[in-house]
């Protein structure tokens, strides 16, 4: 993709190199400023388009860039910071890959290939020269492996969550999903879609589970009604039946 002209929309310029908002987390009680954040490229007739990413940025120091998986977006991942922030001087740099969350689709084919050729070009934007780390949960971490081919000795070191380790589900070995605890009366009281969803993911079907489901799964897996529709290779798509832990198991939507 270098060399190609990238073009962003619906968003509202606030200087010449920066479009986004900027939001005060006060209320997480560790005292971080977080920014949500595009720049807007140029584009001229015939350019495809290809999407800035929406990233989340806290902290100083080495940049490990976060990676969701599928059906989700980086929101996912933010539970994991106040222990970042512990660990040391780390530049957490979340953010959403092509077609969720705040960042748009990209043109079709739109598959895993053009996913990792993007992830790439843009972390190259992102950190330059610098050495940076990555951290890769579920399809985050296929594509975290790539980056490791890809960037060889830039990349400081990788932390993987449940990661996928071959693309095609064909080529999987996996256990079967175990419910640990199931609370019937809670999942009586949810709306019957939530708590399909809820139990399509989580292996405990608890009331805090619900909760950290709901706060931090559920806002990204919604539909995103301004993505343009693409067809999406059956690689990426998670199996029926998968490994304990809190993956997404989404329905085909467009855009996904």
């Amino acid at each position: 993709m270098t060399g190609r002209a990238r073009c962003c929309a619906e968003v509202r310029s606030t200087g010449p190199d920066r479009v986004g908002l900027v939001v005060d987390r006060g209320d997480t009680g560790i005292g971080m400023r977080e920014q949500m954040e595009r720049t807007p490229g140029h584009c001229t007739a015939g350019d495809p388009v290809i999407p800035r990413p929406a990233t989340v940025r806290r902290g100083t120091g080495t940049p490990i860039i976060m990676i969701h998986g599928n059906g989700v977006d980086h929101r996912l991942l933010l539970p994991l910071d106040p222990c970042l922030a512990d660990a040391g001087a780390w530049e957490r740099i979340y953010l959403d890959l092509p077609g969720f969350g705040g960042t748009p689709a990209l043109e079709e084919p739109g598959g895993l290939p053009e996913i990792a050729d993007w992830l790439q070009e843009t972390i190259g934007e992102l950190v330059g020269d610098r050495k940076f780390a990555v951290l890769g949960h579920s399809l985050g971490g296929v594509l975290a492996a790539h980056l490791a081919i890809t960037f060889g000795d830039q990349m400081s070191g990788m932390a993987l969550l449940a990661p996928v380790v071959h693309p095609r589900p064909r080529d999987r070995t996996v256990p079967e999903k175990r419910v640990l605890h199931r609370d019937q009366k809670f999942l009586g009281l949810l709306d019957p879609q939530d708590a399909r969803d809820f139990e399509g993911m989580a292996i405990l079907h608890t009331a805090e589970a619900w909760a950290a489901f709901r706060d931090a799964a559920l806002p990204g897996s919604a539909p995103r009604t301004h993505a343009p529709s693409c067809s999406c290779p059956a690689d990426i798509t998670w199996p029926p039946r998968r490994a304990p832990g809190p993956g997404p198991q989404r329905r085909s939507r467009p855009g996904r």
